[in-house]
């Protein structure tokens, strides 16, 4: 479109390089989803290195990776092209380093510590929630025993609870999002605070040696285990919470590709799937856009503004429209009642996932 893309600038040129080495298939998008999978994959063994560092306990340290090597949320965002991935890593790696200069008070320690930072910022904008803690810890630094426990839960503490608040005040009721953003990158700190606690707990005097206890306390850790959630065995998808559709794109456009004849429109809400599943534009099926001259960002597809448009293009010309997500649906069945119930607008395909956000309407006219 000509815009300039700001977010997630990390991985969108990570991605771009690796497209650029292995190629693209658009049905099987494996080469954008490598740095994900890199990101994801190093975080495991990057928790369990900085929590071994400041805990100073082998089995702290494995409970801790084993959280995030099985965490559903951490392997579902590690498959899509976002940044939450990178995000992840750049922050826990920098906070290795923030601990390695707040026990030797080395220069060095601090400046590697503000390139991951930074490189965590350009990940993605959440990071930069983190500000108010670094600039904290910086400050109180000396009153810090890093060389007691409370000085190393304090720590962690200090780069998740000020964030969040910060983010909760951004997002107050909208869950999904807060969800989302709440997962990255602050789980890989929670992991090994509730890796620590575990652990500490079986160790503990009054439980060592006794059955009972253990078994009560081994029930209580295996039920609040379950509720993070973990994930134990492959799956094929994975419930991506808000604004994170997974319909069945390729099994559409799979169609569109194989029916479309040469004077056909394809009239999407997605502008650029149609970019990329069909090396055109098409046209664009705006919910929101209510002016001429505003177009989509990532393609610089002009919308569709007024109902009597869509009407002609449905009058006077053949194609398919592709609608997807069940509140987009509603939205324009509101919106756009008398095409919904036009004679020449036939239902070719429908299918839906486990969530009303995957599903897809395909129509022929």
């Amino acid at each position: 479109s000509g815009q300039i893309y700001t977010n997630n600038f990390v991985s969108v040129y990570l991605t771009a390089l690796t497209i650029k080495i292995a190629g693209f298939d658009v049905f099987n998008p494996w080469a954008s989803r490598l740095p994900s999978v890199f990101f994801g994959t190093l975080l495991i063994p990057l928790v369990y290195f900085l929590s071994k560092k400041v805990f100073e306990n082998e089995k702290t340290a494995f409970f801790s990776a084993f959280l995030i090597a099985f965490s559903y949320l951490e392997i579902a965002w590690s498959r899509q092209v976002r940044g939450y991935a990178a995000l992840a890593f750049f922050i826990t790696i920098a906070l290795y380093h923030l601990w390695n200069y707040l026990l030797e008070a080395k220069t060095r320690n601090l400046l590697i510590f503000f390139v991951y930072y930074v490189l965590a910022c350009l990940s993605h904008w959440v990071a930069l929630t983190f500000t108010p803690s670094l600039l904290l810890v910086l400050v109180i630094k000396k009153q810090i025993p890093v060389e007691k426990l409370w000085g190393k839960i304090l720590f962690f503490t200090l780069f998740v609870i000020p964030p969040l608040i910060l983010l909760k005040f951004k997002y107050p009721v909208s869950g999904g999002i807060f969800l989302r953003y709440a997962v990255f990158p602050f789980f890989p700190i929670v992991s090994i605070l509730f890796g620590y606690i575990v652990v500490r707990l079986f160790e503990y005097p009054s439980v060592k040696g006794r059955l009972v206890p253990k078994l009560v306390l081994a029930g209580c850790v295996a039920i609040i285990v379950f509720m993070m959630p973990l994930q134990l065995i492959p799956l094929k998808t994975h419930e991506l919470y808000l604004q994170a559709p997974q319909p069945d794109f390729n099994k559409v456009f799979s169609i569109i590709l194989n029916e479309r004849e040469s004077d056909d429109v394809v009239i999407t809400l997605r502008p650029v799937l149609s970019r990329l599943y069909l090396g055109s534009d098409g046209l664009w099926l705006s919910l929101k856009s209510k002016k001429v001259d505003e177009i989509d960002m990532y393609v610089g597809a002009k919308p569709l503004v007024k109902s009597s448009e869509l009407m002609n293009v449905i009058n006077f010309g053949s194609g398919f429209i592709v609608v997807d997500g069940h509140s987009f649906f509603t939205i324009l069945l509101k919106k756009y009642p008398e095409i919904f119930e036009h004679p020449k607008l036939k239902l070719r395909m429908y299918s839906c996932g486990a969530k009303q956000l995957d599903c897809i309407w395909l129509y022929r006219f």
